[in-house]
């Protein structure tokens, strides 16, 4: 599997805004899930666990879109950084990680 899409900005600092459990933050973390194939990648569905990267906590898990591929996480609080970790639920591939992911406004 390959994990693509993902466009991040380098972060700072916004004072006030709340994480996922809360619902008030500002942070989207989006992507797609695909995988390698000839002569192009294609759409997986998978589960996409997202961990706060400071202290490991989830901020939650969602299957990725069965046409597409995508995955997105809202609310997020803009002051952390986050590891993305999409898991085959067949076991056939082995998991993609995509860490340090910085969320962007929504």
């Amino acid at each position: 599997m390959v994990y693509t899409g993902l466009t991040t900005r380098p972060g700072s600092i916004h004072i006030g805004r709340y994480d996922y459990f809360h619902g008030q933050g500002e942070g989207v973390v989006a992507g797609t899930v695909k995988t390698k194939g000839t002569p192009a990648n294609f759409p997986t569905v998978c589960k996409v666990w997202l961990f706060r990267y400071e202290d490991w906590l989830t901020d939650g898990a969602h299957w990725t879109d069965a046409v597409t591929g995508a995955f997105s996480f809202t609310q997020l609080n803009m002051d952390y950084t986050y590891c993305v970790v999409a898991i085959d639920h067949t076991l056939n591939r082995r998991a993609v990680i995509m860490d340090r992911v910085a969320p962007i406004l929504a």
